[in-house]
């Protein structure tokens, strides 16, 4: 009898591990799934981008990320945006500012060039502006015959007369004008110096050329916006596309499946800025 009742009560105990050591297997199971599970998402995610993802960044920032579902493609957008508008609004600044400089100088200091005044180019409105010269001077100063060249240091066309003798004859003033050295520096000056439609004076009129000058400064900054402006898009382009780039290869070649980038700037190191507020 007692040994009926040992292998009974052992039995028993045999049964109840048993049942103790029978639910390792679901929770080993649960385990299994869940990994095939990520693999799986992992396998379907790098399959779902395209190859085109980092062009598409290119010409549009952030239209890659947002096909990859990325948060951080509304701020590549956000930024374009921002920048187109700072784009056309200082190129608007300039036009508004070159109209206004050639309508001073057109009205103020050209009134003694040949009607029509045709515009000139850039080099001729910075002239216009320079200290060093109350005004044009004269092309002919004695009109009829033969070229004779301004001859007054004080006017950009007298300048240029003392450049060309510099340049081909030492600047002696009783060379015959019949000289080929004469009259290789007559070319010069006819090639340089300013004719009668683009004459211009600032004698007696200095106050306005105080507002010509500050029109043109206008001009220069607003042209300087545009162009920060360009670089920030082009930037802006370029770190969208490595930033598609990385990600789609991480997610085709990573071997856990898909990752994500993310970056911090790190504000309480920049030199004025603090935390922003939140």
């Amino acid at each position: 009898m007692l040994v009926a009742l040992a292998s009974s009560r052992a039995a028993a105990q045999r049964a109840q591990m048993a049942g103790l050591a029978r639910p390792a297997a679901p929770a080993h199971d649960a385990d299994s799934a869940r990994h095939v599970a990520s693999r799986v998402l992992a396998d379907t995610l790098r399959r779902s981008v395209p190859w085109w993802t980092p062009v598409a960044s290119a010409v549009l920032p952030g239209s890659g990320q947002a096909v990859m579902r990325q948060t951080r493609a509304a701020g590549y957008a956000a930024l374009e945006l921002y920048t187109w508008l700072q784009f056309a609004e200082s190129r608007r600044d300039a036009r508004r500012a070159r109209g206004e400089y050639r309508r001073i100088a057109r009205d103020i200091a050209r009134q003694p060039c040949a009607a029509p005044c045709p515009d000139g180019d850039w080099d001729y409105y910075e002239r216009l502006e320079n200290p060093d010269f109350v005004g044009s001077g004269r092309f002919d100063v004695v009109p009829g015959g033969e070229l004779d060249p301004e001859t007054t240091d004080s006017t950009y066309n007298g300048s240029v007369w003392t450049r060309a003798r510099q340049l081909y004859f030492g600047g002696n003033a009783s060379l015959p004008t019949t000289d080929p050295a004469y009259q290789r520096a007559l070319a010069y000056y006819r090639q340089h110096a300013y004719g009668d439609a683009y004459l211009w004076s600032w004698r007696d009129r200095q106050n306005l050329l105080g507002e010509y000058r500050l029109t043109i400064k206008r001009q220069n900054s607003a042209d300087r916006a545009a162009t920060n402006a360009m670089g920030v898009l082009i930037a802006n382009r370029m770190l969208s596309l490595v930033d598609a780039f990385v990600t789609l290869r991480v997610r085709r070649l990573g071997p856990s499946g898909p990752s994500e980038l993310s970056a911090t700037v790190p504000w309480e190191r920049l030199p004025g800025l603090g935390r922003p507020r939140r």
